[in-house]
C-alpha cells in the first residue's frame, strides 16, 4: 500500500526524462514522498528485529529410520 505513493513520483521521473522542467515545489514534494517511504521502511525494520539475547538450542528430532517389511 505504501508503494502506491510512488506511482506519481515514477510518473514525475518519466516526465523529467522526456524533457519536462519541474518546479521547486514539485521536486520538494517528490523528495518528501520518497523520504517518508524510506523512513517508514527503516522504522518497520527496527520494530521487526528479534530481541538480542541467548539463542535457544536447536530442536533435535529423534526419528527412527523406516524398516523394510
Amino acid at each position: 500500500m505504501l508503494f502506491g505513493n510512488l506511482i506519481p513520483v515514477t510518473t514525475f521521473a518519466i516526465e523529467i526524462v522526456r524533457g519536462y522542467r519541474p518546479g521547486v515545489v514539485e521536486l520538494a514534494g517528490a523528495g518528501l514522498t520518497i523520504s517518508a517511504l524510506v523512513a517508514n521502511n527503516l522504522l518497520g525494520r527496527r520494530r521487526a528485529q528479534p530481541a538480542r539475547g541467548p539463542r535457544p538450542a536447536p530442536l533435535e528430532l529423534d526419528v527412527e529410520p523406516a524398516r523394510a517389511a
